[in-house]
C-alpha cells in the first residue's frame, strides 16, 4: 500500500511539473507577442540562478561585473528566496523578489535575461521576446538533459522542454570540446553554443578584480586561518541522493590520520542536499556546508578531491594537484553515463577504494606526479582569453543584443 501511494505521489508531482512547464510555455509565447509591440529595454538586464534559489555561479559573477563596471546597463538580480534578495541588497546591488510586482514588471521590460539553469531561474512565462543568455553551471562530464533523464520523459514534456531550449539565444561553453555535448544535452542548435570562459572563473583568473566579493566573509576568514596552518584539500563530491551522509561513502578517519602526518586539512563541501555528520571527532576535517558559491572559496584549495564533478575543470585554472575518488565508477557509468572516457580524461589518479585514496592523496601532497598531464589537459580543454572572463561574456551578449536576433 505504501509503495502504491508513493507511486501515485510521484505521478502527481510529475503531472504538476509538466502542467507548470506547459503553462509557462504558453505565457512565454504570449509575452513574446506582447513585447514585439511594446518593445524591451536592451539596457536593462535581469539575472537569476538555480531556479531562483541563490546568488551564485556564473550569473552572479557576470551580474557583479555589469553592476560595478558597466553603468550604462541596469543590472537587476531576481530571486524567489527573500534571504537572497536581502543579501544582494546589503551588498549595494539592485534586487527584487521574482514574483513581486516590481520583479515581474522588470522581467517584462528587460531586454536581456541571464540564467544558469534555464528560464525558470527568473520566469519562464514573462521572458518571451527577451535575449536569453544561458551561462550554464559546469562542463558536462556526465550526461545531461536530453542525453540523460529528460530524454526518458513523456513526449509532451519533451516537447515543452524543446520549446524552452529553443528560446536560448546564447549558451556558454568554456571548452571547445564540450560544444557538441552542450548542444545535444540542452537541446539547442549548435551555432548558439559559444566557446567563452565562465564568469565564475573571475576569482580564479583575476582574483584582484573580485577581491572582497565573497558572500560569506566568515567562511573566507576561517579558510584563511586553516591555510595559515597548512595546506588545504577540498573534497567536492557530485550529488548522489538527497539527505545522504558522505560519511557512509568515505573513511574520513583514515584521511584524518594522513592529514595529521602531512600537516594538511580537509575541507568538505557537500552538495546542498547532502551532509556529513561524522566530522566532530576529527582533528583535520572541516565541513563547509554554509557556503553556496564554490568559486569564491576554490582558490584556497591546494589539492582538489572529487569524483565526477566538473569542479575539477575550474580547478585546472589554478594548476594544482587533483585526486579522484570513484568507488562506484562502474555503477555510475551504467546508470548515468559519461560523455568522455572518464579514466582517460581526468588529470589525476582514480582511487577505487579508501586504501588507494589515502595513497593517492599522500602522493598529491608530497610529489604532484600528474602535473604535466594536468597542464596538457588545461591547454587542450580550456580556452584562455587572457582577460577577465566576465568582460568577454558581456561583449558577446552585447553583440547579440545589437544584432537584434531574438528567438
Amino acid at each position: 500500500m505504501a509503495a502504491r501511494r508513493r507511486r501515485w505521489l510521484e505521478y502527481a508531482l510529475t503531472s504538476i511539473g509538466s502542467l507548470t512547464v506547459l503553462l509557462g510555455c504558453l505565457g512565454h509565447a504570449l509575452t513574446a507577442r506582447l513585447t514585439r509591440i511594446l518593445g524591451r529595454d536592451d539596457d536593462c538586464w535581469v539575472f537569476g540562478a538555480r531556479r531562483g534559489s541563490g546568488f551564485v555561479d556564473n550569473s552572479r559573477y557576470l551580474f557583479e561585473y555589469v553592476a560595478e563596471e558597466r553603468p550604462e546597463v541596469r543590472a537587476v538580480w531576481l530571486s524567489t528566496d527573500p534571504e537572497t534578495v536581502a543579501t544582494v541588497r546589503e551588498r549595494g546591488y539592485e534586487a527584487y523578489h521574482a514574483r513581486s510586482l516590481r520583479g515581474r514588471w522588470l522581467t517584462l521590460r528587460s531586454g536581456c535575461v541571464v540564467v544558469t539553469h534555464g528560464l525558470r531561474d527568473v520566469s519562464l512565462a514573462l521572458t518571451g521576446g527577451a535575449f536569453v543568455a544561458n551561462l550554464w553551471h559546469g562542463v558536462p562530464l556526465k550526461t545531461i538533459g536530453f542525453d540523460a533523464e529528460l530524454g526518458e520523459q513523456s513526449w509532451l514534456r519533451r516537447r515543452a522542454h524543446r520549446f524552452v531550449a529553443a528560446r536560448n539565444d546564447l549558451v556558454v561553453s568554456p571548452s571547445p570540446m564540450a560544444v557538441h555535448q552542450m548542444a545535444t544535452g540542452l537541446g539547442v542548435p549548435r551555432d548558439r553554443v559559444r566557446v567563452l570562459p565562465y564568469p565564475r572563473y573571475d576569482p580564479l583568473v583575476v582574483p584582484e578584480a573580485v577581491e572582497g566579493g565573497t558572500v560569506d566573509a566568515d567562511a573566507h576568514e576561517r579558510l584563511a586561518e586553516l591555510r595559515a596552518e597548512g595546506r588545504l584539500v577540498f573534497y567536492v563530491p557530485t550529488f548522489r541522493e538527497e539527505g545522504a551522509d558522505l560519511g557512509e561513502r568515505v573513511d574520513f578517519a583514515a584521511l584524518d590520520g594522513l592529514l595529521c602526518e602531512q600537516d594538511a586539512h580537509l575541507v568538505v563541501k557537500p552538495h546542498p542536499y547532502e551532509r556529513l555528520d561524522r566530522a566532530t571527532d576529527l582533528d583535520r576535517v572541516t565541513v563547509l556546508d554554509a557556503v553556496d558559491d564554490l568559486s569564491a572559496v576554490l582558490p584556497f584549495a591546494d589539492v582538489l578531491l572529487t569524483d565526477y564533478s566538473s569542479a575539477f575543470v575550474d580547478h585546472l585554472l589554478l594548476d594544482r594537484p587533483q585526486v579522484f575518488y570513484a568507488p562506484d565508477l562502474d555503477e555510475y557509468r551504467a546508470e548515468r553515463g559519461f560523455y568522455y572516457d572518464y579514466e582517460s580524461l581526468v588529470p589525476g589518479p582514480v582511487a577505487p577504494d579508501d586504501g588507494e585514496l589515502v595513497t593517492s592523496l599522500e602522493e598529491a601532497l608530497t610529489e604532484d606526479p600528474d602535473a604535466s598531464r594536468r597542464r596538457a589537459l588545461r591547454e587542450t580543454f580550456l580556452t584562455d582569453t587572457g582577460v577577465r572572463p566576465s568582460t568577454v561574456v558581456f561583449a558577446a551578449i552585447r553583440a547579440g543584443l545589437d544584432d537584434g536576433v531574438v528567438t
